[in-house]
């Protein structure tokens, strides 16, 4: 599909969504106290296409900006340490674990234990703290809302 086929189908969905909009509140005027939760669904119905519709058409009316070549990415290497010295660290930082993950570029993922005494952020925070430590990335899974953070170990400079 060429840019203009595809920006003449945006605009056909765009026409769709404002008249649909138009559609929903008209039936939701029409429909008044007589059933005021239909009335209020085709009114949101309305709000939703109305805000689709300016989202589009903003998007549409945005001018093009060239496409600007992407630079290659340096590769960032991490020092590789043991993982006995990886728990101890957690140990010092007040981290209790029996799930630590190392990965293949030498970052490590540990999962916090939900009988944890100190809070999560307190816990990146100390970890954050300690030399040549990045924490990468911290959250909750979405499927077990177990607590994780991702760090690694910046290299140390040559002496």
């Amino acid at each position: 599909m060429s840019d203009d086929e595809l920006r003449t189908a945006l605009q056909g969905l765009l026409d769709d969504w404002a008249a649909q909009a138009q559609k929903a509140a008209r039936q939701g005027q029409q429909i008044g106290m007589s059933n005021i939760q239909q009335s209020f669904y085709q009114r949101g119905l309305a709000e939703g296409f109305k805000r689709a519709h300016i989202g589009l058409k903003t998007l549409l009316e945005t001018p093009q900006v060239e496409e600007v070549p992407v630079q290659p990415v340096e590769t960032v290497e991490y020092e590789r340490r043991e993982h006995e010295a990886v728990l101890a660290l957690l140990i010092r930082t007040g981290i209790s674990t029996n799930d630590l993950h190392s990965h293949s570029d030498n970052s490590y993922s540990v999962f916090l234990s939900m009988l944890q005494s100190v809070r999560a952020d307190e816990l990146m925070e100390k970890l954050a703290a300690e030399p040549y430590v990045i924490v990468l990335a911290h959250g909750k899974l979405p499927n077990s809302n177990k607590v994780y953070i991702d760090f690694a170990f910046r290299p140390r400079p040559p002496r």
